[in-house]
């Protein structure tokens, strides 16, 4: 059987080419598919994903409707009232007498609106409407319409004088809405802190896997550069094995290294509940800031949110309590009233005569009420006095965390900062001593142990000048969270 020439193999050699390539391409390819898939990500990309779906941030946010509801609850008192109400009587009860007739019909159809103003006076717009019919045969109308328009006002002259608790009161609702606001921007820059160090901590841990990489391509370099020195007899066979374990254990950390990111990488997927595939854009930064401890203090008492939560939250209390004390005194109110009145067979003249206010009533009264104990306003006095004090022993506590924490984090700061300009020095040096070792090992002058000293002092002192980096960032978050102008939630 003659043999095919090599023309009529390739077709063959073709689809069994392309057969293997098919089925292994996937293998090589899949994890650069995934690579090429990945996007670069910026810190402020990351912040504002983080602020439309972090769900820290959603339960932060609805600090702000609660001190909305704050609010409402105090402006509750000032509301407009509508007020209705009718009833109709059918009474044919057996009569005493007959003066009054076997039938009596009454009917009231009442409305009117009720509002309290901000010196306490009440007002209130009644319009009443009284029908009656009866059979008897004494009564003078036997069917008419007493139709009234009233205007009351009632004003406190003890308590809540000229409205003074109701003033409290809405301050209060204000001052708590207030404090709420700064709890809401204080737990958004909490997260926003967080999310700002997890970055940074994920470009770490990519930066530190670049390191890794470089090590290990130098490794490798190495250990080729023997494999053809060990054929031509320039180095000993013990050179070539230390070179080829430090390829190795190069490698193992460059596995180990890699595998860190991935954790990082899963976290800081889930914490922006995206599910795309990225990177860090940006690397670890390293911006030297001067802060000076009496400035940052003074900062810090105006502009930290938790501490202008506590105060607001303080004043709040205290206007409570202030408001508790006045409602232990009597209440005496001063009262007077005009109404307009009508009577009349027919409701259209009788209403008529009540608009004209031909037949007015006037009222002047007063209305004096004392509980005799008024254990429910001490026990109010009480509570509320306690609340108060309370809030101004955690009001100076915060005071004092504030300056002694403000203190701290700036000396921990200027240590840190020196620590990674003293890292930079050593990085450098380190890296032009390995250079000149490696030479001198290619010139014969100097040992492959030297060498791979040198080589893993220097990889050494970039992973500890990349951690220097990422403590100073950290640190420096920190401390404008602390300072109160780190991040601005709005």
């Amino acid at each position: 059987m003659a043999r095919p020439s090599g023309c009529a193999l390739l077709p063959h050699l073709k689809y069994r080419s392309l057969f293997i390539l098919v089925l292994f391409t996937p293998i090589f390819i899949s994890p650069f598919a995934l690579a090429l898939q990945a996007r670069p990500i910026t810190l402020q990309e990351t912040i504002d994903i983080a602020l439309k779906q972090n769900l820290d941030l959603k339960l932060a946010d609805l600090e702000k409707e609660r001190g909305e509801a704050y609010l409402y609850d105090a402006t509750s008192r000032f509301d407009l009232t509508l007020k209705s109400n009718m009833d109709w009587t059918h009474d044919q009860d057996k009569p005493a007498s007959s003066i009054s007739g076997t039938l009596n019909q009454t009917a009231n159809l009442n409305a009117g609106l009720e509002k309290k103003f901000i010196f306490g006076t009440k007002f209130e717009l009644n319009f009443k409407n009284y029908y009656k019919h009866t059979d008897s045969s004494f009564a003078a109308k036997p069917n008419y319409w007493d139709p009234k328009l009233e205007l009351v006002a009632t004003h406190p002259l003890l308590e809540n004088s000229f409205g003074i608790n109701d003033q409290k009161v809405l301050r209060s609702g204000k001052k708590r809405k207030t404090a709420q606001m700064h709890k809401y921007r204080a737990q958004a820059e909490k997260v926003i802190a967080e999310i700002t160090k997890l970055y940074w901590r994920f470009a770490f841990k990519k930066q530190l896997v670049d390191i890794q990489k470089k090590a290990y391509e130098d490794a490798q370099n190495l250990f080729r550069a023997n494999q053809k020195k060990i054929k031509l007899g320039t180095i000993e066979k013990t050179d070539l094995l230390a070179s080829h374990a430090n390829m190795l254990s190069r490698k193992n950390e460059l596995l180990l290294a890699n595998n860190d990111y991935k954790v990082v990488l899963e976290e800081f997927l889930r914490t922006l509940q995206v599910k795309e595939p990225t990177f860090p854009k940006e690397d670890v930064p390293f911006d030297p800031e001067t802060f000076d401890f009496k400035t940052s203090t003074a900062f810090a008492l105006k502009h930290q949110k938790a501490f202008q939560e506590a105060k607001e939250n303080l004043d709040a209390k205290t206007l409570d309590f202030n408001v508790a004390k006045n409602e232990k005194l009597p209440t005496f109110n001063f009262v007077g009233s005009v109404s307009g009145n009508g009577l009349s067979e027919t409701y259209h003249t009788a209403l008529s005569e009540a608009m004209s206010f031909d037949y007015p009533t006037y009222v002047v009264g007063a209305v004096f009420a004392m509980p005799l104990g008024n254990d429910a306003a001490q026990s109010k006095a009480i509570q509320t006095r306690i609340e108060k004090t309370n809030a101004e022993i955690q009001f100076q506590k915060l005071q004092d965390e504030i300056q002694t924490k403000l203190k701290t984090q700036i000396e921990t700061l200027d240590t840190l900062k020196e620590h990674v300009q003293a890292s930079q020095a050593i990085t450098q040096l380190l890296q032009k001593k390995m250079i000149e070792e490696e030479k001198k090992f290619n010139q014969g002058r100097s040992s492959i142990n030297f060498v791979i000293q040198f080589q893993e002092d220097t990889l050494n002192s970039q992973k500890a000048l990349l951690q220097s980096k990422l403590s100073y960032t950290e640190a420096l978050i920190d401390l404008k969270r602390t300072r109160g102008d780190f991040f601005e939630a709005r």
